[in-house]
């Protein structure tokens, strides 16, 4: 099974490369969200929360507000049990015979039966979700995966790729807990890692994630604040006594106190709140873009694209604000500030070297992981800027139908042949690098 991935980080270098293994496609990279987003956030002994939660680096979680007004509209949902009996569309099973690539479709009415009671299907236009969490949650997950399908639309228009409508609709589970979420990769999905915090199972065609309020990164920097809770009420039973006493100065000291203490929980708790909030839409509109360029007719699912194609256009999508257009055209800062750090440290990869590998693993260094997806980033970037044609031809020609004649086969191809594609496309890759390096060094001078 293939399935994309990005999640919660246990262990820096295991998010770092795209990793296969056991028919397994783990699509990584930076977090989404690291310890800089928590700076100024203070455990009661004056240490930055985000060095006490250092080994768990959160990224993107998930789905906090209610469904917004858009250009879309309001997104129509619809809820039923998760016992209800209502019949689901089914994609038979395919099977590529020439690399035993299989893939099937996992209709609703079958993961449902995998889950418990508590879960209920919740229908969008494109979408249905199904999950145990609370319709808060849900209701921002439907707007951002709705959101994602727009803009998706419509960027690929903007390079000459016409789109096919989604056959059906596509399942996503969304659960509340951590620990059920891995269980449940684990026993359907082959997940055999645990710092995952959502991902796109290729093969099944269906996306999993689980809230954010359950990641030990979470939990770990309100438990930080709760001590100052109980500050706080100790602090309340100092100016009880204070009062009996009629030590007026101290009562107020201690008043005093104690109503800065609150505020700056209160702060805190908000903030901890609207930075997972915000980085969960960059993390689900990630997943949402590799699961539409795999179903309506961008890339195959019975082809493995080059690492640059497929990364750099779902991070050219990833968003902390989807109540506006986004995507490829819109940049990212914190993608932007990656790569331009990589650029001025002159740690980019050979662009021949990078743009025609296909799949990452452990004989990758870290240096080289680390530089990757700033990379794919920036450069589709660029080419969707200013080579819109040949990337379209690039999509065009990795995304065939591999029945067609004189389409590319199916499976994983070598890195000469990628290349090939990709020169047929662009022309020359010395030419394209300096093309493109020198537009990038002309930005770092602005």
């Amino acid at each position: 099974m293939t399935y994309s991935a990005i999640g919660i980080v246990h262990n820096r270098q295991s998010i770092d490369f795209l990793r296969r293994s056991r028919g397994i496609w783990v699509l990584g990279g930076r977090p989404m969200m690291s310890s800089r987003d928590l700076d100024g956030l203070m455990t009661p002994g004056g240490v930055p929360v985000h060095r006490s939660i250092q080994p768990f680096l959160f990224i993107c979680a998930v789905l906090v507000v209610s469904i917004a007004q858009s250009a879309l509209g309001q997104v129509r949902i619809e809820i039923t049990n998760a016992n209800t009996n209502r019949s689901a569309e089914r994609t038979p099973s395919h099977q590529d015979k020439s690399n035993q690539h299989v893939t099937y479709d996992a209709s609703v009415s079958t993961i449902r039966k995998r889950l418990g009671k508590s879960f209920r299907d919740h229908r969008t236009n494109h979408f249905v979700i199904v999950s145990d969490a609370d319709s808060k949650s849900i209701r921002r997950l439907a707007s951002t995966l709705e959101q994602t399908h727009h803009q998706f639309v419509r960027s690929c228009r903007r390079i000459g790729l016409e789109t096919t409508p989604l056959p059906r609709t596509f399942p996503c589970i969304l659960f509340s807990k951590r620990q059920e979420f891995l269980n449940y990769g684990q026993q359907y999905d082959n997940l055999q890692v645990e710092w995952v915090g959502g991902y796109y199972a290729s093969a099944g065609n269906y996306m999993v994630f689980y809230l954010p309020e359950d990641d030990a990164s979470i939990v770990n920097a309100n438990e930080q604040l709760a001590q100052l809770d109980t500050r706080v009420e100790s602090s309340k039973i100092q100016l009880k006594a204070a009062r009996q006493q009629r030590n007026t100065e101290r009562a107020r000291l201690l008043q005093e106190h104690i109503r800065k203490l609150t505020m700056h929980i209160k702060s805190q708790q908000q903030r901890i709140s609207d930075v997972a909030s915000d980085h969960a839409d960059a993390r689900t509109i990630h997943e949402t873009t590799h699961l539409l360029a795999f179903n309506m007719g961008i890339q195959s699912r019975y082809r493995v694209p080059p690492f640059w194609m497929s990364e750099g256009l779902a991070t050219n999508f990833e968003s902390l604000d989807p109540g506006h257009a986004f995507g490829p055209g819109f940049e990212d800062a914190r993608r932007r500030s990656d790569f331009s750090t990589c650029l001025q440290e002159d740690r980019l990869m050979p662009l021949a070297e990078f743009l025609s590998f296909s799949d990452v693993g452990p004989s990758q260094t870290e240096d080289e992981a680390e530089v990757m997806y700033p990379q794919a980033y920036a450069f589709f970037s660029w080419a969707y800027r200013f080579r819109k044609e040949a990337l379209a031809q690039c999509f065009r020609d990795f995304g065939a139908d591999h029945n067609e004649k004189g389409a590319l086969p199916p499976g994983v191809l070598d890195r000469a042949k990628n290349l090939e594609v990709i020169v047929s496309a662009f022309g020359p890759i010395d030419k394209l690098e300096r093309d493109w390096l020198r537009w990038e060094r002309g930005q770092l001078k602005k």
